[in-house]
């Protein structure tokens, strides 16, 4: 009896944890080298990130695109044409990377506009 409850538990939990946002990042440049891996560690850990192999489409939920400058990382998120992407911009330290505290304000922004159903 334990048991078949506990299969119950873990099967109708899959759907829950399979329902995160999927979501598609994109940091051009190669001087975003260090950004990217920030991003995409901690952006991959909240949602499923998807890349698109050429040619083929792959439904995302959000299209999460960070331009990396010497000083600042502006990240755009767009969810649907007909509405507004969300732009935040972000200070980088002396390393060229992005601090804690500026990687949970992303994931804030990302989790505001593109909340899980």
């Amino acid at each position: 009896m334990i048991k078949a409850l506990a299969v119950v538990c873990v099967l109708s939990a899959a759907p829950a944890l399979a329902s995160s946002p999927r979501i598609n990042l994109q940091v051009p440049g190669k001087q975003a080298k260090k950004v990217r891996v920030q991003l995409t560690k901690t952006l991959c850990r909240e949602f499923t990130c998807v890349s698109p192999k050429k040619g083929e489409p792959v439904p995302v939920d959000a299209i999460v695109y960070a331009e990396v400058s010497k000083k600042r990382v502006g990240v755009k998120v767009f969810t649907d044409p007909s509405a507004p992407d969300v732009s935040e911009s972000f200070g980088l330290a002396k390393k060229g990377t992005l601090g804690a505290k500026q990687l949970t304000q992303v994931v804030a922004a990302v989790s505001g506009v593109v909340a899980p159903d």
